[in-house]
């Protein structure tokens, strides 16, 4: 009778053993600094064991459970504090471990060894820690330079444009691992050329996970008030911000939120439309500068720079402005100028009008005379 009882615990066992024979560890992969799982579950039954191990040089301790308690006198210490088990579902057959706050150090073979009445079953695991690659690029003196921190693996940089210029890109990176985190930073920079309307493309890659960053740049020379400027586009957006001249934030807006406005620039901005086009209204010469928009997803991140040239001349109000200096300096000098011109006029006349000449004629004595 309890070797009848046995046979479909002990063929549960068999598949498992069969199963990691034949599929080896199953690979986890666990975000730095989060919160993972290694799931097991196992043919209930009483008098539980369980035992989490580490296989490092030598088996390091994880957790363990028995006498219907965790038992963790001789956790390893580099896993103190951060470690639980499911301790509601272990009667269930679920003796799953939650690793907390995730470091690279946790990398590396898990073995889970479970033991009841009913049997015995081992499983492996080969866990991976990523993080994973964010972009940054900016522009300073005509260099961009594209950046990413606290990623794992270590990741590689490359440069490209579109379309692909005549000449070769002369970008350089280096790679920096930080002692503490063991995560890797990286930072590169190409110069920007004369051409315009050239997209730079930063690409930073590991095994795990890549990132891509884009530049452009744009110049539009504008005679009306208003004008819609139109912002690079990307999928599942989690943040969106123009700002003006670098550093004067216009507008911004998060995932799911609506846009907001700075106040500065309340009466400028007509709307920031679903696409990140910004559309400006009621434009003054002052205005003229660069526009940059920058848009963000998980692995993407995207600048256009728009450089705003507004003409002064075309301006309606500095049209009105400059037409009543005109009106203005017309009424001081124009009666001056008309005056100067009729005396002139009237000078020119007299000096055109014949002269009469007088002769005397001197006849007799000394008082006679003869006109």
């Amino acid at each position: 009778m309890v070797m009848k009882s046995r046979m479909p615990a002990l063929g549960v066992v068999l598949a498992t053993f069969l199963w990691n024979l034949a599929n080896g560890d199953l690979d986890v992969w666990c975000r730095w600094n989060s919160s993972c799982v290694l799931e097991v579950t196992y043919p209930a039954g009483d008098d539980l064991l369980v035992r989490w191990l580490w296989l490092s040089e030598e088996e390091a301790p994880v957790h363990a459970f028995y006498a219907e308690a965790d038992q963790l006198a001789n956790q390893d210490g580099r896993f103190r504090g951060r470690t639980s088990l499911f301790g509601e579902k272990l009667r269930e057959g679920n003796a799953s471990l939650l690793l907390k706050n995730v470091v690279v150090g946790d990398e590396g073979r898990y073995k889970c060894a479970v033991a009841t009445l009913a049997g015995q079953s081992e499983f492996f695991f080969q866990l991976h820690v990523e993080a994973p690659v964010t972009i940054q690029i900016e522009e300073f003196n005509e260099e961009l330079v594209c950046s990413s921190r606290e990623s794992f693996p270590e990741p590689q940089l490359t440069w490209t444009t579109r379309p692909t210029l005549p000449h070769a890109l002369r970008g350089n990176f280096k790679v920096l691992q930080n002692d503490s985190t063991l995560l890797y930073g990286v930072v590169g920079n190409v110069a920007i050329h004369a051409e315009r309307d050239v997209e730079y493309v930063c690409d930073v890659g590991s095994s795990r996970s890549v990132g891509r960053g884009t530049w452009r740049r744009t110049t539009l020379n504008i005679s009306d008030t208003s004008k819609r400027i139109r912002c690079a586009s990307v999928t599942d957006e989690s943040g969106l911000a123009w700002t003006f001249n670098t550093s004067e934030l216009i507008a911004s807006r998060r995932a799911g939120q609506k846009y907001a406005v700075a106040d500065a620039w309340a009466k400028y901005v007509e709307d920031l439309s679903e696409d990140g086009g910004l559309h400006l209204r009621d434009l003054t010469p002052d205005r003229s500068g660069e526009y940059t928009c920058v848009r963000r997803n998980a692995s993407q991140t995207r600048v256009n720079v728009v450089f705003l040239r507004l003409a002064e001349n075309g301006h309606p109000r500095a049209v009105r402005i400059e037409l009543w200096v005109v009106i203005a300096l017309l009424a001081v000098f124009l009666p001056c100028i008309i005056y100067c011109v009729l005396k002139k006029c009237k000078r020119c006349q007299r000096d055109r009008k014949p002269r009469r000449s007088r002769r005397v004629l001197f006849t007799g004595g000394a008082g006679a005379h003869h006109t």
